[in-house]
């Protein structure tokens, strides 16, 4: 069962998920090629980090299966666990149950708690 940790952490990071979704998919003039400043999705709510890539490596990393990108060592070992390591940020994947709440969300389902967490 999710601890209120666990989903504070997911709903933080699925803001910061959903927030970088829209910047891949903003404005036109920006080329796939070009560098841009992702946010990093770690479930740190003071965490402004910023993560550079380009528009095509944020959509190659969509394709992984509820991974978010964080920077390097703004992992949480007792929550996620690092699937990839690439330039100063990593991809990780959230243990159970917490990735059940985020991947009914990210799937268009509702998010388990109808109002966001106390304390985010």
């Amino acid at each position: 069962m999710a601890t209120e940790r666990h989903t504070r952490a997911a709903w933080n990071q699925l803001l910061f998920w959903s927030l970088n979704g829209r910047i891949s998919s903003g404005d036109a003039a920006v080329s796939a090629t070009s560098s841009v400043d992702f946010y990093c999705e770690c479930d740190d709510q003071a965490c402004a980090g910023k993560i550079g890539m380009t528009i095509k490596e944020f959509r190659l990393l969509e394709t992984t299966p509820d991974g978010f990108i964080v920077l390097a060592g703004h992992d949480r070992p007792d929550a996620e666990h690092v699937v990839d390591e690439r330039n100063g940020y990593v991809i990780v994947q959230e243990h159970e149950p917490v990735r059940d709440q985020s991947t009914a969300f990210r799937s268009g389902r509702s998010f388990p708690a109808a109002t966001k967490p106390s304390g985010v």
